[in-house]
């Protein structure tokens, strides 16, 4: 989303546009397959940048330089304005702060979330830098590739020479299946954020932009246009209806992949032209929507309270996170024309300067809890082992005692007994998050022949899961307690 051609190219300007969109409705939790546009925003960097790299006059200096002020600068910028904002608002609970913000700024947000045992797919905001991981896989990738690429250029001496080809199709193939596999073995979140996974649809996009410059035969014509809006639509299609949680989100994944990298060869293959201003306007912004939205998600729901993709909630965080992206590009990186809109951004970048400033100065005062966190996550660990052997115990004995408690009630009910004495004595499952994994002791020692599965960072988006589980090994009582 950050790499743009020099030229103007209508057809990219509307691809970038669509994985905008897509992923800003997908964060407000109305599309359910706007993750897949990430792989697109992936795929497509990966085809630009492996055009500039290939450029005979190409410098480090330059290139660096350029990822610096128009990847960075902006996202130093969000997480700064975004603490400033947040220790604005009361009563807002946001422990690790201070250092998901240093992972953000050090570019290993990614990594970060995988131990933090974040689950981006639940679409909920507990943190306003959730979406940062993409941003730290592609500083990732762009520290490194740029400098393995042009090595490999080089290596591979005369144009003609197939070497460059081959190191980097195979890698891309390699990478592209040790993806697939991973989906289908590995923890989803580590994953879905994990660098070594998600660096297959850069390396697809580049591998074929790569082949794309020595096939060129610089013939434009309406076949290439039809292909692109063919491929387009099927794009559409997939946002639309592939959701996250199906087993096969990874072969999605790399079919939108397929599907980009092919739109954005059709699109080079056409004449180019003018974007409508819309398209155009959004392809800008694009990367600077990226970085506001989940700030605004986050401060909209704590302030609001408004769960869903309701109709207000999705036209309040898209507006917001519009006009937020198009001040922020405008200050970074926009182009002015005349006294006015130069006095207009001189004057907006100076509020953004002080509102800057004082993000810095939260940032240094904020009390850092990754000690406190550890010894909780030790607690937790504790009793979550705890919970495994009482789960195997009930596991063990559930269907029997499902039998004799139904034939118990039954009794106790006709006799008229205090119900309430033998409550605890009932084979009682409960299902939950953090607290009440934290509460888990309590729990078995009230309910010593009920179930505990409990875990860190769980929202209601897997409840439907666990429960299904249960229900298949005979192990749901009649009894569920739910805290997500």
């Amino acid at each position: 989303m950050e790499n743009r051609p020099t030229a103007r190219n209508s057809y990219i300007e509307t691809l970038r546009a669509f994985f905008c969109l897509s992923v800003l409705f997908y964060h407000a939790g109305v599309l359910q397959g706007g993750y897949l546009a990430v792989c697109g925003f992936f795929a497509l960097s990966g085809y630009l940048s492996c055009r500039s790299l290939m450029k005979e006059n190409f410098s480090f200096i330059k290139y660096y330089a350029g990822r610096l002020r128009r990847v960075y600068l902006p996202m130093a910028v969000t997480v700064f304005l975004t603490l400033a904002a947040v220790s604005r608002i009361p009563d807002i609970t946001w422990v690790s702060e201070k250092p998901e913000s240093v992972s953000v700024l050090l570019g290993y947000n990614n990594f970060w979330q995988i131990t933090a045992n974040l689950d981006y797919f639940a679409r909920h905001a507990d943190s306003p830098f959730m979406h940062f991981w993409y941003i730290a896989i592609f500083l990732q990738i762009e520290l490194i590739f740029p400098l393995l690429m042009r090595l490999l250029l080089k290596a591979g001496g005369r144009k003609e020479n197939v070497f460059p080809a081959l190191v980097i199709n195979l890698t891309a193939a390699a990478s592209s299946a040790y993806f697939v596999y991973a989906s289908f073995t590995m923890d989803t979140m580590s994953v879905y954020y994990g660098t070594f996974t998600r660096v297959f649809s850069f390396l697809i996009g580049a591998a074929v932009s790569y082949d794309a410059s020595h096939t060129e035969n610089g013939k434009k014509g309406k076949t290439a246009a039809a292909l692109f809006w063919i491929f387009g639509a099927a794009m559409a299609v997939m946002v639309f209806l592939l959701s996250s949680d199906s087993a096969w989100y990874g072969l999605y994944m790399l079919g939108f992949t397929i599907l980009c990298t092919a739109a954005v060869v059709s699109a080079f293959g056409t004449e180019g032209g003018t974007a409508p201003l819309p398209v155009r306007i959004l392809s800008d912004w694009s990367y600077e929507i990226y970085l506001v939205q989940y700030p605004v998600l986050f401060i909209y729901d704590r302030l609001c309270g408004e769960e869903g993709g309701t109709v207000v909630r999705t036209s309040v965080i898209a507006a917001a996170s519009v006009l937020l992206g198009a001040i922020l590009h405008f200050c970074v990186a926009g182009k002015t024309k005349g006294w006015a809109a130069k006095a207009l951004r001189i004057c907006l970048c100076l509020l953004l300067a002080a509102a800057t400033a004082f993000g810095m100065y939260v940032f240094a005062v904020t009390e850092d809890h990754t000690e406190e966190m550890k010894a909780l996550d030790e607690e937790l660990q504790a009793s979550e082992e705890a919970m495994k052997l009482k789960q195997q115990e009930f596991a063990e004995r559930a269907a029997e005692q499902n039998a004799e408690w139904e034939q118990k009630m039954d009794e106790i009910l006709a006799s008229g007994e205090n119900v309430e004495e033998i409550v605890g004595e009932l084979p009682v499952v409960c299902i939950g998050d953090s607290v009440m994994l934290g509460a888990s002791e309590s729990l078995m020692e009230k309910f010593p022949s009920g179930y505990v599965d409990a875990k860190k960072s769980r929202t209601a988006w897997v409840a439907n899961a666990i429960l299904k589980n249960l229900k298949e090994k005979g192990m749901l009582a009649g009894t569920v307690i739910i805290h997500l």
